[in-house]
């Protein structure tokens, strides 16, 4: 199909080669430009759509990678300062791997830097910079972004993630905490704090527990001694929640949701440390998570191998 469009283009260039200048005997440059606008105008498809449709192409139909990136570079040369641009070459180069990984983090600080108040393009960040184990850096963005109230779920395993990989256990704990209550939260198991959902408090208040009279034997004292005792009474704390509890099925959807987050943004490797929490390994989603991000790295051969022990080992 691709070819055929390429013979249709081209067919199209060829007939309305009269309509470009009177020489056409002109520099190469200014062929190829020409060239392009013609396409732009026949077919209504814009150079930045060109460009990111070259790119695909060279990228996964032909597998050139040189070509591929010459067209992302392209791509934000033509859209300066964009986002969106700047997004899309940082995804490129994380999918070559760890061997580019200063250059897609570079387009992300970019992207960044032309987006200050962009949250979701600060999340990306802080997950390529754990993902080049530049922790404390990533911290920060998070830490802010769970002070703004953004993802809070996907934030806190975020920051738990990355303080297991620096040997922060308890730490680790702490966020992986308090990311199943947020995640509790949005599943309506628990009430939300600080609305009208909330109709009972977040922890009980402590419940007087007095002993029967009896159970012990009296004071030695006297009477001042039994009244110092009365006031001391042991005090029984109800669990936060009624002891509202994810089962490990829930759990590992929770970690499941986040790598697939991170294979949406091509965040393959850090992807792949969020599956490294699941306790079934083997379920489809998680395979094919894995497979997926093979493929990202363009691992092709282990990806199709891959999908052909899933798909003939399925139940």
């Amino acid at each position: 199909m691709v070819e055929k469009m390429r013979a249709t283009v081209k067919a199209l260039v060829d007939r309305k080669r009269n309509e470009l200048h009177d020489n056409i005997i002109i520099p190469k440059e200014q062929g190829i430009l020409e060239t392009e606008h013609v396409i732009e105008k026949t077919l209504g498809e814009s150079m930045i759509s060109r460009y990111k449709r070259l790119s695909m192409e060279q990228e996964d139909l032909y597998n050139d990678q040189a070509k591929a990136e010459e067209y992302v570079i392209k791509l934000c040369d033509e859209m300066e300062g964009d986002q969106e641009a700047l997004l899309e070459a940082a995804k490129f180069y994380m999918r070559r791997g760890e061997a580019y990984a200063e250059k897609a983090e570079q387009y992300l600080r970019d992207a960044s830097s032309f987006g200050m108040k962009n949250q979701g393009i600060a999340l990306m960040y802080s997950c390529i910079l754990i993902q080049n184990h530049r922790f404390k850096e990533a911290s920060i963005i998070l830490q802010s972004l769970a002070a703004q109230g953004y993802e809070t779920c996907k934030v806190n395993l975020l920051l738990s993630v990355s303080a297991d990989v620096e040997d922060d256990k308890p730490l680790a704990e702490k966020y992986k905490a308090m990311a199943l209550i947020d995640y509790m939260r949005q599943k309506n198991k628990i009430p939300d704090v600080g609305t009208s959902k909330s109709t009972e408090p977040g922890s009980q208040m402590p419940e007087k527990y007095t002993k029967p009279a009896g159970e012990d034997p009296a004071p030695e004292g006297g009477e001042e001694a039994a009244e110092e005792k009365e006031k001391t009474n042991d005090q029984i704390s109800s669990p936060a929640y009624k002891n509202a509890r994810l089962t490990q099925e829930e759990e590992n959807q929770v970690y499941l949701e986040l790598s697939e987050f991170l294979l949406s943004k091509s965040l393959s490797n850090l992807s792949d440390r969020a599956l490294s929490y699941i306790t079934e390994k083997d379920s489809v989603r998680v395979l094919f998570c894995q497979t997926k991000a093979k493929m990202q790295l363009l691992k092709y051969q282990e990806a199709a191998d891959a999908l052909y022990d899933l798909f003939t080992n399925i139940d």
